[in-house]
């Protein structure tokens, strides 16, 4: 078997980009379409690109120039679209910021960005303590703003930052992933092809900014001419309230987690007739949902990916196969290597390693932490690739399989076990929807979620 395995062939069209330039030539074909709708407020493309143009002006006026970086703490309404629009058209980075985060995190977030500027909404900007002096209320400056403002004029390029997103570290202190233009613009563009979008879709958008598929959610669409249904923060955790937002606005596509596609389940949602695909991301599919979800018609996608190479794989989940996380993206490459950075052996595991257009720049400020990671390609002159801990294994030819973390793995009686290999055989049984495996006492200890009904528990442990 080959060492690496792509997604297809290289796409040398999808290299070089800036995220924001794709986006105002996809509006140019779309300007009197409907780019964003949340609660009652709808933009057109034209209107969008028109406030983001206004605001990325302030924002040169507040002094932000190629390079640099903006916070963004937006809540959920079309001016989050606007806001981080904006930030890239005026030639910056954002850095992504829940304010529902502790006050003792976004200070270690802020302090390690050292953004610009921060753009917040009236109601959100007041967790920025120290940083008050810093903070642009976007809801104050599109208030009265001029709709016919032309674009600024700034020399983005696809290696600048397009965002730093912040997560946990092993030290106790959040890591920011610096991500490229060009890494986001090749995913997007892969993205758009498979599992497709047009624009004929409308995208549920479900995810918090503070995670990283807020950007498929939002910038897959207004690539392709589709449509933002944003969902506000309340509806996000309400089953009923995302059900009634797909039947209002004929919503066609959806990003989630196994657990999200979970709740909608249990409150009794069986699928929308105009839900043609389902994508399923950050947590390992379980065979069960899975069956659960196809039954509600449409298309079934499985995407992986790390934050420093956010999507990595797509693949098309079937009935009765193995679910399996796929082959790279366009540009993209997956190697599975031994402790002597070898491919391994046909079929057998190995730690994975992602190279070629889609990993990030690095960690902000962290040198050293980016050295370890981020490695020279041996398998690609001048190439990178990114060691993500991740156990995996080929099951076939552009097929990968993820087992667990490398960290996981157990020593019993001298034999090595890989937790994540038997938490997957256990959670195949039907009855089963999650299972943890640790070692304790010179044995391996399941702890297991049960997908069956009450009456049933009894014979189950039997």
């Amino acid at each position: 078997m080959e060492p690496v395995a792509c997604h297809g062939i290289d796409e040398s069209a999808m290299l070089g980009h800036c995220v924001h330039r794709l986006l105002e030539q996809s509006a140019q074909g779309h300007s009197d379409r409907t780019a964003v709708i949340c609660r009652d407020k709808t933009l057109t493309y034209r209107q969008l690109h028109a406030l983001a143009n206004h605001l990325a002006r302030v924002l040169a006026q507040r002094g932000v120039q190629r390079g640099h970086v903006v916070a963004v703490a937006v809540e959920r309404s079309t001016h989050v679209v606007v806001a981080l629009l904006a930030v890239l058209k005026a030639g910056a980075g954002f850095v992504p910021i829940d304010p529902g985060f502790p006050a003792s995190r976004i200070s270690q977030m802020m302090e390690d960005a050292a953004p610009r500027v921060v753009v917040a909404s009236t109601s959100t900007a007041g967790v920025f303590g120290a940083w008050q002096d810093a903070c642009l209320l976007v809801d104050e400056v599109l208030e009265d703003a001029d709709i016919r403002g032309e674009a600024l004029d700034v020399d983005t390029r696809p290696e600048d930052v397009v965002f730093v997103m912040y997560t946990s570290g092993s030290t106790g202190r959040p890591k920011g992933v610096e991500m490229g233009h060009g890494a986001l613009a090749n995913l997007l563009l892969s993205l758009q092809r498979e599992p497709g979008c047009d624009q004929t879709d409308r995208l549920l958008a479900v995810s918090t900014i503070s995670f990283d598929m807020a950007f498929l959610e939002i910038f897959l669409p207004l690539l392709c001419g589709g449509t933002v249904v944003m969902a506000e923060a309340q509806q996000t955790r309400d089953p009923k309230a995302l059900v009634a937002l797909m039947k209002r606005h004929g919503v066609t596509m959806m990003q989630a987690t196994p657990a999200a596609w979970q709740m909608l389940l249990d409150s009794g949602w069986r699928g929308e007739p105009r839900l043609a695909k389902m994508l399923c991301t950050a947590e390992a599919l379980p065979r069960r949902l899975a069956d659960r979800l196809l039954d509600c018609g449409g298309e079934l996608w499985n995407l992986y990916g790390p934050t420093e190479t956010e999507i990595a794989t797509v693949w098309p989940v079937s009935r009765g196969q193995d679910i399996v996380v796929g082959g790279a993206i366009s540009n993209g490459r997956l190697y599975v290597l031994d402790d002597t950075m070898r491919p391994v052996a046909p079929g057998s595991s190995g730690e994975l390693y992602i190279g070629g257009a889609g990993l990030a720049r690095g960690y902000r400020n962290n040198a050293a932490l980016t050295r370890s990671r981020f490695l020279d390609d041996p398998f690609q002159p001048g190439g990178r690739m990114y060691r993500t801990g991740d156990l995996a294994r080929f099951v076939a030819p552009g097929k990968l399989s993820i087992l667990g973390r490398m960290d996981g793995q157990i020593k019993v009686r001298g034999y090595r076990i890989e937790s994540g290999e038997v938490e997957a055989a256990i959670t195949d049984h039907g009855a089963v929807s999650g299972a943890v495996v640790v070692g304790r006492d010179g044995r391996l200890v399941a702890y297991v979620k049960t997908a069956i009904e009450r009456g049933m528990e009894r014979g189950m442990e039997r």
